[in-house]
């Protein structure tokens, strides 16, 4: 496409488009999300890597002369090696962060007295004493499966809100590329 005489800028444009529609979309999955719900997504993550990292480097290199193109290349290549581990690390401590936030969220919820709770509990003591446990182990298994249940929803909802960032953040970048297209 570039060779056909499109600009970078379009194919960028439509790349960071494509990233944060897998972003957006994968901010939506829950614990009961099948491996059919991630095949249009990750098409679309594999799409916006070809839109972006091939036309990112043209776009790079365009204004430079034939002699400075090696070296622009090079720049280029660790700037993005750099940028995707600085990336990797904000992301690492953002979830890091969020995981903090959510279970202190979702923990105010679980108490002795909500009603919910002692019903959940009360289900699951009732289940590991059907398989086998006496009545202090299986209120021992209980505990430990509320826990489990907050670990787990404390990670889906922490990279959800990952997911959600990148897609904000991929959308933030489309008005840079915008301003570099020239009439």
């Amino acid at each position: 496409m570039l060779q056909s005489g499109l600009r970078p800028q379009y194919l960028i444009i439509l790349g960071f488009g494509l990233s944060a529609a897998f972003g957006y979309i994968m901010s939506g999955s829950n614990l009961a999300t099948g491996s059919a719900y991630f095949f249009i997504p990750l098409i679309f993550r594999g799409l916006s890597a070809a839109l972006l990292i091939v036309p990112l480097t043209a776009l790079a290199v365009s204004e430079l002369k034939p002699a400075e193109i090696p070296q622009g290349a090079a720049l280029n290549n660790m700037m993005r090696q750099m940028g995707g581990s600085f990336g990797i690390a904000l992301i690492n401590t953002y979830i890091a962060h969020r995981e903090a936030a959510n279970r202190t969220a979702l923990i105010t919820h679980i108490t002795a007295s909500d009603p919910q709770t002692i019903m959940r509990q009360q289900s699951l003591v009732q289940n590991f004493m059907a398989h086998g446990s006496n009545y202090l182990r299986a209120i021992q298994q209980s505990i430990g499966a509320l826990e489990n249940i907050v670990v787990r929803q404390t990670f889906l909802l922490s990279y959800m809100d990952a997911f959600l960032l990148l897609a904000i953040l991929n959308a933030c970048c489309i008005p840079l590329v915008i301003i570099t297209i020239k009439k």
